[in-house]
């Protein structure tokens, strides 16, 4: 299971295999809602910080995974945020401006960070060589929790600061 919480206490969650999936909007007891997309392959679901987009991974068999942001006001109101190369694990800045995620390059994993709304170019933050995933901000913003992965010796916890030289 993977799930995504938003400052206002709204959950998503994506529980079982990769086969198609739709996000929906449910209440409080359980009860579903709207939809929020159409069937597709949607991974790593992360709910913005008010609680009305959400930032997923979409999958076809043609292509690396891409990341969307959907507007949960209605259905399939979304637009994409990466392209080329494509990307994972998307997290949410406090402020909801900016999604931090990993893509992997040539030169192996890596970080970025690009405007929530899509605009301007992704930002490099960190080359980690090895697989490498974002698992949040820090709620001062200035910081990320990124997990490395080792298969020597399994996944380790770093803090990757997002100020100075970023190490």
């Amino acid at each position: 299971d993977w799930y995504s919480a938003s400052a206002s206490g709204t959950v998503a969650l994506r529980h079982g295999a990769r086969e198609s999936t739709e996000l929906r909007w449910f209440d409080r007891r359980g009860a579903p809602l709207a939809a929020v997309t159409s069937a597709a392959r949607l991974m790593e679901p992360a709910l913005s910080p008010d609680g009305r987009q959400v930032a997923v991974q979409t999958v076809t068999d043609s292509q690396k995974g891409q990341l969307w942001v959907f507007d949960g006001a209605g259905l399939d109101q979304g637009r994409r945020l990466t392209f080329d190369a494509g990307g994972e694990t998307p997290a949410w800045s406090p402020d909801g401006r900016a999604i931090a995620y990993t893509s992997p390059r040539t030169s192996g994993w890596a970080v970025f960070r690009k405007a929530s709304d899509g605009s301007g170019a992704e930002e490099l933050l960190f080359e980690s060589g090895v697989g490498c995933w974002v698992d949040a901000w820090f709620p001062d913003g200035e910081s990320l929790l990124i997990e490395r992965y080792y298969p020597d010796r399994g996944a380790d916890l770093w803090i990757l600061p997002l100020d100075g030289a970023k190490k």
